[in-house]
């Protein structure tokens, strides 16, 4: 009599396969999340670097940081004063400095963050005697104005820099880090 042999896989290989593509799909997964937030990081590092050029360039010019104006027009007349009010928090589109009188503005604007999953905190400001300044951004994915609680980016005369989101007041304290006053 002969015994005929079994074809095919048996239901614990099938449920091992299952199982071992379930988690390179997680791991993959996970790893492409990661990816994406870096890589909105690193988009924000460079805006913030080409910013930090342009303010360094107008205030060489003694002119003055703006902040607030309307998002849909690049003009604006509200210099940066360094305290938690949304005078201090810059526009995204608006003119990054200028001069107040005569009125003229440059033509570099603030980078959009917010496409970034990023949000500008308040008490951005400038200290024109002493070619001093400050801005911050931090993550807000449901742009709610709250950090996530991921690193935030701060921004002064000294470079930008990651550092850790205290708090909704984070710009105050990206001021205080990067040893600034208030507007002079």
């Amino acid at each position: 009599m002969e015994t005929k042999k079994q074809k095919g896989f048996s239901i614990t290989e099938v449920l091992l396969i299952i199982a071992m593509i379930g988690l390179l799909l997680w791991i993959v997964i996970i790893n492409i999340s990661t990816f994406s937030l870096k890589s909105q990081e690193s988009t924000m590092f460079k805006q913030a670097r080409l910013a930090v050029q342009e303010i360094e360039s107008c205030l060489d010019k003694k002119r003055v940081m703006f902040c607030s104006g309307t998002t849909d027009i690049r003009e604006t007349s509200a210099n940066c004063k360094g305290d938690d009010t949304t005078d201090s928090q810059p526009q995204s589109g608006t003119a990054i400095c200028g001069t107040i009188s005569p009125r003229g503005w440059s033509e570099a604007t603030w980078p959009d963050v917010e496409k970034n999953g990023y949000t500008y905190s308040e008490y951005a400001g400038s200290q024109a005697a002493n070619n001093t300044f400050t801005f911050s951004m931090f993550r807000d994915v449901n742009m709610d104005g709250v950090p996530d609680g991921s690193k935030a980016i701060c921004c002064s005369h000294n470079g930008c820099f990651k550092t850790d989101e205290l708090d909704a007041t984070f710009g105050n304290n990206c001021r205080t880090l990067s040893s600034i006053g208030n507007e002079d």
